[in-house]
């Protein structure tokens, strides 16, 4: 019995987990990995309708349901963590430091637009555009945080597609960067 209980809720928490990365990757219009989840989607939704339907008790039926919720949690942890989609940042800063932050940011190798604007009670503000991959947004928010600027105004949007080029760093160069004081003019100005 409590190895159907634990089947039912494993075979429902991969269930909901590959329901909820095929949606994504869908939305996303990634549609070759798609097809083999939902592949294998079919097997396990067969496996536990087939378990369910030999054993109607009801620990068995809250262990199915254990499982959607843990799936959920899971689909959206490892999608999490394999970054799926592009998005654009927006980081907004006075003219000195959004030069330096887009300079900085540049040299390595990101793709950097920056656009004057005006800010809270008409302050001249630089919007500073950097669109990557969503992998890397903690990297960007990292390197941002060690180099002073923590409390940047900052907006995060999806992006369903790009045309042109976006600039995928080397996480292990960017990595050893960190180590070094590159972004020393950043303690220099305030923004």
């Amino acid at each position: 019995m409590l190895w159907n209980c634990f089947l039912a809720f494993l075979l429902n928490a991969m269930y909901t987990s590959l329901h909820t990365l095929k949606t994504i990757m869908i939305s996303r219009k990634i549609l070759k990995p798609a097809y083999l989840i939902v592949f294998l989607e079919a097997i396990v939704t067969a496996l536990g309708f087939q378990l369910i339907s030999q054993n109607r008790q009801i620990l068995l039926l809250l262990a199915f349901s254990f499982g959607r919720v843990a799936g959920v949690w899971l689909g959206h942890f490892i999608e999490d963590i394999m970054g799926i989609g592009v998005v654009e940042v927006s980081v907004f800063a006075k003219k000195e430091k959004a030069k330096k932050i887009a300079d900085s940011l540049r040299d390595m190798g990101y793709s950097v637009t920056t656009h004057k604007g005006y800010g809270y009670g008409g302050a001249e503000r630089f919007s500073i555009n950097i669109t990557i991959i969503r992998k890397e947004l903690p990297l960007l928010k990292e390197l941002l945080k060690r180099y002073g600027y923590e409390e940047a105004t900052m907006v995060v949007r999806e992006v369903e597609a790009v045309s042109g080029k976006i600039c995928v760093t080397n996480k292990s160069k960017e990595r050893k960067m960190l180590k070094k004081p590159l972004f020393k003019m950043f303690n220099q100005t305030s923004a």
